[in-house]
């Protein structure tokens, strides 16, 4: 194999992504929105915290880390929703309920 036969082989498609990606707008600004999104979820947690723990500690249950992330995240009423949380409720609350989507025409 020559050094042309090399050059001329086509590149796998995962290269070509990456390329495009990194050479464009759509790489910079999928790392601003994956950073908000992690951002976002750790304060979920952070800003929820307190409540746990003093749920924990009224009802005298051990936790750890994993837990209170955990139901961080579950949170029935929680001070900061996490982003899947805030999609759930946008679904449940726009698109499955009958005649309050955005596109309804009142009749």
């Amino acid at each position: 194999m020559t050094t042309t036969d090399a050059a001329a082989r086509p590149l796998p498609a995962s290269a070509v992504l990456w390329r495009r990606m990194s050479t464009g707008r759509t790489g910079p600004l999928t790392v601003i929105v994956l950073a908000i999104i992690a951002l976002w979820y750790g304060f979920a947690v952070y800003l929820n915290a307190p409540q746990l723990i003093d749920r924990y500690e009224r009802q005298q249950q051990s936790w750890d880390a994993a837990r209170l992330i955990r139901d961080a995240y579950a949170m029935e009423r929680p001070i900061l929703p996490a982003p899947h949380q805030v999609v759930a409720e946008l679904n449940k609350t726009v698109f499955q309920t009958p005649g309050a989507a955005w596109f309804s025409i009142p009749g």
